[in-house]
This record gives C-alpha cells, structure tokens and sequence, in this order.
C-alpha cells in the first residue's frame, strides 16, 4: 500500500573504529558511486556539469542552487564534485546523504553519513541522519543506540523524539512510542507528523477512538495533511466505516485509487466479496491505466480458490 541502490559491501559497523580510516574511497580516489538516480541509474553528468569548478565551494554553491530548483541529480554531481577538493566536506556528504535518505537509496545514504561520522563523530545532523536511516533499513537496535546518544547532545530535536517513537512502535513498546511523541509535541505542539504518529501507536495497539480523536485534531489544523487522511481512513475501514473511509481516501487519492486502497483494505481483512466489488469499481472508473486493481484482483481470485481449497480439505477429514 502507500508507510534499488548499488549495494556497497564495505560498512564500518562501530562508529569509533571508523575514526580516521579512509575505507569508503574507491581506487581512483572518485565518488562516482554516489552518482545514482531515483531509479538506481548511474547519472551521467552534462557536459557543463564536467567544465572545471574552481573548488569545494563554487561546487557547493552550485549543488544549493540546483537543490533550490528540485534538481536532486544536479545537486549530486557538484556534490560529489566538492568531495573531489576536499574528501572529508561534511556539507557536501551530508547534502548526499540527505538526497539519497530521501529517494530512498538506503545504503548511500547510510555509507555518506557513516564517511562524515568517520572524521567527526559528534556531528549531530549526520547521528540523527544515520539513526533515520537505519530505522528504514530494519536495524532498529543500531537506530536506537545512534537516536539515544543524539538525543543525549541536543534534546530539543522533535526528529530524533520521533524516530525513538517509531523504533518503539515497530517493536511493540506502545506506550514506550507514545512518551517518546509526547515529548517531541513538548518541543512543538503542532507537529502534523508527531500527532499522526501518536494517533498511529493508538490504532496498533487497537485503541481505535483515541486515534480517530488525534487523526481529527491533526487534519483541523493541518487540512492538507496525507498521512493523517490515510491513516483516518485506514482505521474508519477497519471499523466498517467504509462510505467514511472512502471520503476519506478522496481528500488525497483520485476516485480509482481509493477504490483500490479500501479494496485492498478488505482484501486483507479477508472480506473477499467487498473488495472484488471496490477492484471492479476502481477498473471500471479508470480502465485504460488503472494496472493496480487489476492485480489486486488477480490477487483476490487467488485467494479465494485457496479458501475454498481450504474448506473443502477440512470438510473431507
């Protein structure tokens, strides 16, 4: 529902053995590697991207700029052309993890912030930067120890507060998660993304109207806000709620797309009939491209002979 990289072998595990050690560059003593786009493609940089910088800083400058226009690919090269100056530039490695963190190059971004914590271990962006980048991939422990140690040099970051609450929902410790978003809504009380995580701990730990209260209180004050509209109406479908949770779908997703979502609500739910009727709905309202309720539906029809294979081998003993 809505919650490929170059695999780089060579991590560096505890952050005090990586102190002055160069592991992370290549023979060439390049960083062509970090070179890859949303889609795990190499990017070729343009010829004017290849003309000569005068240094680290010019290439900075130029990676801000095309930051400021939503140019990522642009920014990765001068980046990557600034570390060419200066191998231990925490602003240019810290400006390529962020973009890889973000499009979801997990091992880049975990490799660029682990080259910054090599040379300076106390820098606090790129502790907070790796900690997040763990908890996507799955290394809750690790995530856990680097957030705690952050949260230790400046407790006023709500990012590091969430990250903790996350870590904690994940593994089950609810009301551990709640404490750890109540004191990042401490910090900032308005938080769209504290208050609909706080409201997501509630739905997990199936205290469904205190998560319907926090979903509502987030998207009053924050009308426009995805996450809290899927998250209400995740829950108002669990709750059979559906022309609600419908409704709900339509504030951010297109008609198709809503039956699709709340189809596969009910696929998982196991209310077959329901969600071949949503998948039907979401085809029929978009049939030239709507590929996902296709192969939902594929999906459900498979389920449902292995139901009814089930009955039958139980009726039969």
């Amino acid at each position: 529902m809505l919650f490929k990289f170059t695999f780089l072998s060579l991590f560096c595990l505890t952050l005090s053995g990586c102190a002055g050690m160069k592991w992370y560059q290549n023979e060439q003593g390049e960083y062509d590697f970090f070179l890859e786009d949303k889609t795990g493609e190499k990017i070729e940089p343009t010829e004017e991207e290849k003309a000569k910088v005068k240094g680290g800083k010019e290439a900075r400058l130029k990676a801000k700029a095309a930051l400021q226009q939503g140019d990522t690919d642009t920014a990765l090269v001068y980046f990557v052309k600034a570390l060419e100056f200066d191998e231990e530039d925490e602003e240019a490695l810290n400006g390529i993890a962020d973009i890889h963190f973000v499009r979801g190059n997990n091992e880049l971004a975990i490799l660029a912030y682990r080259m910054i914590l090599a040379d300076n271990p106390e820098n606090l962006d790129a502790k907070q930067g790796l900690g997040l980048a763990l908890i996507k991939a799955n290394k809750y422990e690790d995530a856990r120890l680097i957030l705690l140690s952050s949260l230790k040099d400046n407790p006023q970051r709500t990012k590091i507060y969430n990250g903790l609450g996350v870590i904690s929902d994940l593994q089950r410790y609810y009301e551990e998660a709640r404490w750890f978003y109540a004191n990042g809504l401490m910090i900032d009380e308005n938080s769209a993304i504290l208050m609909t995580n706080l409201g997501y701990s509630y739905y997990l730990e199936n205290k469904w109207e205190n998560a319907e209260k926090i979903y509502k209180r987030v998207l009053t004050s924050h009308p426009k806000h995805i996450q809290a509209h899927l998250n209400l109406a995740l829950l108002q479908a669990r709750k059979g709620e559906l022309y609600d949770s419908l409704s709900s779908f339509e504030q951010v997703l297109s008609k198709p797309q809503s039956y699709n979502e709340l189809g596969y609500i009910m696929m998982l739910d196991k209310k077959y009939t329901m969600a071949e009727q949503l998948f039907q709905k979401a085809i029929s309202a978009s049939p030239s491209y709507f590929d996902k309720a296709h192969k939902n539906l594929e999906q459900l029809k498979e389920l449902q002979i292995k139901r009814k294979s089930k009955v039958t081998s139980i009726s039969l003993q």
